[in-house]
């Protein structure tokens, strides 16, 4: 299904009065269980799928070097991004790519010119554990985002997929790209949206690495503007992790305090229980 057919799926209630309590760059807490630990972390809501809330799926990102990865079972790909940040340039010895049609697919568009998608895409891509895959939407999650003034607290809970240039397609996803689109152009759009700033953070060191001389002297110079790359150099550290909701937990705290369970029936269909606070 794409958003382009005859069958459009309608905007659930729920996204609609969610995003109307969301502030621009809405922060809230991700939540995920990786070896039986749990992991909450603060992240930037940044908008649905396609740029359309009737898709149900929530937009955020990370760098492919984070641990994120790993709680998401792409461990093998982390560790590939992390040993590739460390050069420059891609290997030109580099092991031919498991998933080429991932890259020779991709045409970039007119306004991303000068971004070297291929290399971007290849950076990491040698080392990507073909198994991978199966973790693509098998990795649950459970977002909670608190809006002070209204007093009112949203839960949204199911599978994440992450998605980059370099890592398989969700073919079997029950939404697809609009014609004429691909999921690397959603990759794109996304990107493309970030400010310089944001996007020039993806070239800084490994998160969560030991902080080295080399290390400190390229965050200053990265903060003051000067280390010499150019936004687009990130690219192959960035990914898209597409929070697919199923549930939904709103609740009032406010007086009358009310709470409502909402759950996906099928691809476009929600059902709603009013429940005991």
């Amino acid at each position: 299904m794409s958003f382009d057919e005859s069958h459009l799926p309608v905007t659930p209630t729920w996204a609609r009065e969610f995003e109307s309590l969301c502030e621009p760059s809405q922060t809230f807490t991700l939540c995920t269980v990786s070896d039986g630990v749990p992991h909450g972390r603060t992240c930037v809501f940044r908008g649905w799928l396609f740029d359309d809330r009737r898709s149900g799926v929530l937009v955020i990102t990370t760098d492919a070097r984070s641990d994120k990865m790993k709680d998401l079972g792409l461990d093998s790909y982390r560790k590939s991004a992390i040993k590739n940040s460390s050069s420059p340039e891609p290997s030109p010895s580099m092991n031919p790519s498991p998933f080429p049609s991932v890259i020779s697919n991709y045409k970039a568009s007119p306004s991303q010119s000068g971004i070297d998608i291929a290399n971007a895409s290849a950076a990491h891509i040698d080392d990507i554990d073909k198994n991978s895959t199966a973790s693509l939407s098998n990795s649950p999650f459970e977002g909670v985002f608190y809006f002070p003034k209204p007093k009112k607290q949203v839960r949204l809970s199911g599978q994440i997929i992450p998605l980059s240039l370099a890592l398989p397609k969700p073919t079997d996803y029950f939404i697809q790209p609009p014609p004429g689109k691909t999921w690397n152009d959603e990759v794109m759009r996304v990107w493309n949206a970030l400010s310089d700033e944001m996007r020039v953070s993806f070239h800084g060191p490994p998160p969560g690495q030991p902080l080295s001389a080399q290390h400190e002297k390229l965050l200053d110079a990265m903060s003051r503007g000067v280390d010499g790359n150019d936004p687009s150099s990130g690219l192959a550290n960035f990914v898209v992790l597409l929070l697919h909701v199923d549930k939904v937990d709103y609740v009032q705290l406010k007086q009358p305090i009310k709470r409502t369970i909402i759950t996906r029936a099928s691809e476009d269909e929600w059902n709603m229980q009013n429940v005991c606070p």
